[in-house]
């Protein structure tokens, strides 16, 4: 395993343990299922699985691509990044995030700590601070694009 991407895979087997199989995770069929989280961040963001829903708070584009092929890069609707690489980056801009003492960097960190805790009983907490971070990041993009006209 990437020591880099440890938090990654320990969030991700967190939410396949104690989250139903999403909608089109049995659609590869070289896979017998994909994750039901977003295969870039590790958290649950996506409402299915493969079929190029955006990822609300690291924006990969769902293709498909999960553990797999991670290192390969196919183009299309993520560019030039491989999965590997995309997670790579999304784990040192998160880890930057965290330092910091805004609300959002705190829910990150609350979320680790109920994840590091591994107890199904935490879902409901951390659902609502991954929708509230979600809100933060589409909030930042809804400025970006005002800026922009």
């Amino acid at each position: 395993m990437n020591r880099e991407l440890e938090q990654f895979f320990t969030r991700r087997e967190y939410f396949n343990r104690h989250l139903p199989k999403l909608k089109g995770a049995d659609r590869r069929n070289d896979i017998k299922n994909l994750g039901n989280t977003c295969p870039s961040c590790g958290y649950p963001t996506l409402d299915e699985r493969n079929t190029w829903e955006i990822c609300g708070i690291c924006f990969w584009e769902d293709d498909g691509q999960d553990d797999q092929d991670a290192d390969k890069v196919y183009g299309g609707p993520n560019s030039d990044y491989s999965l590997t690489a995309h997670r790579l980056e999304w784990d040192k801009n998160l880890k930057e995030l965290k330092k910091d003492y805004t609300e959002t960097a705190r829910n990150f960190r609350r979320i680790d700590e109920l994840i590091e805790l591994d107890q199904e009983s935490n879902i409901p907490e951390i659902m609502k601070l991954i929708d509230k971070v979600s809100d933060w990041f589409d909030e930042g993009r809804k400025s970006a694009l005002q800026q922009n006209l």
